[in-house]
């Protein structure tokens, strides 16, 4: 467990859901409480699940929600292939979101590698998930 402040992947899905709320802002008004809702609770769930299992006291509860937020950000990239066919957005902000949820995914499944049940990924280390060595 950590403090889920110390997380590089922390600040990363902040501006994360920033960005989905600028683009999601530009999807037609018959959609607020459709696919713009659905990205929306999608991203802010990568972010909330962060903080709640790093301070859930367990590794096992923490895995848990590193897999529901890695699940979130899997969520967002299918509503944004969903909205680039649709024409919501452009096809290049979509890509984008796509490509920074993947990231994001990434860096999520890779925080608790030092588990033997958790392989590592490529080209991560502890030195990209952390802002500083805990």
């Amino acid at each position: 467990m950590s403090d889920y402040r110390n997380l590089k992947v922390w600040y990363q899905t902040l501006d994360f859901v920033a960005r989905v709320y600028e683009i999601t802002s530009e999807f037609p008004a018959r959609e607020q409480y459709g696919l713009t809702s659905q990205i929306r609770r999608a991203a802010t769930s990568i972010a909330l699940n962060i903080a709640e299992g790093a301070t859930s006291g367990y590794n096992s509860e923490y895995a848990r929600f590193l897999r529901i937020a890695i699940r979130s950000a899997n969520e967002v990239s299918a509503g944004f292939e969903i909205a680039k066919r649709l024409k919501f957005c452009s096809s290049e902000d979509a890509q984008s979101q796509i490509n920074a949820a993947d990231h994001i995914a990434a860096m999520l499944q890779a925080l608790p590698s030092h588990s033997a049940r958790y392989p590592k990924i490529k080209n991560f280390t502890t030195q990209h998930l952390f802002l500083k060595n805990i």
